[in-house]
């Protein structure tokens, strides 16, 4: 018989950084046509217990974001605007129910030189991991 999967937490993620910035957001990779801001998205791994599958955890997603600006002090902001919507959620939402998401980290990331520029696009990085039912 077969089971209904449930949602998938990056439909909640990238609509909830939607909602919180206004930019555009990509999953995994932007195509090289994106103006600033922008936001990428990728889950770097999920952790499963499978020491005891009949009383296994929900599993654990991991998340990295970057948000790419024309300016340091703007990707600052869109970062806590996600940080703020995102961390301590809990909820329903796509037929996804998540239990728990947490930041994990934020940084400042390597500067993105620009073609024929002076002035780099800067980059932000954050980590969430994100509890969920399957």
């Amino acid at each position: 018989m077969y089971k209904r999967q449930s949602g998938y937490p990056e439909i909640w993620l990238r609509d909830s950084i939607t909602e919180a910035t206004g930019a555009q957001v990509y999953p995994v990779m932007a195509p090289e046509s994106a103006v600033t801001p922008y936001i990428v998205y990728s889950r770097s791994g999920t952790e499963r217990d499978l020491a005891m599958p009949t009383i296994a955890r929900a599993p654990l997603a991991a998340f990295d974001l970057i948000v790419v600006t024309d300016s340091y002090f703007k990707g600052k902001e869109l970062a806590e605007q996600i940080r703020t919507t995102c961390n301590n959620f809990v909820g329903v939402y796509a037929d996804c129910s998540i239990t728990s998401c947490v930041i994990i980290s934020q940084a400042d990331g390597a500067a993105e030189e620009k073609d024929g520029e002076t002035t780099p696009n800067y980059v932000q990085e954050l980590s969430f991991a994100v509890r969920y039912e399957e």
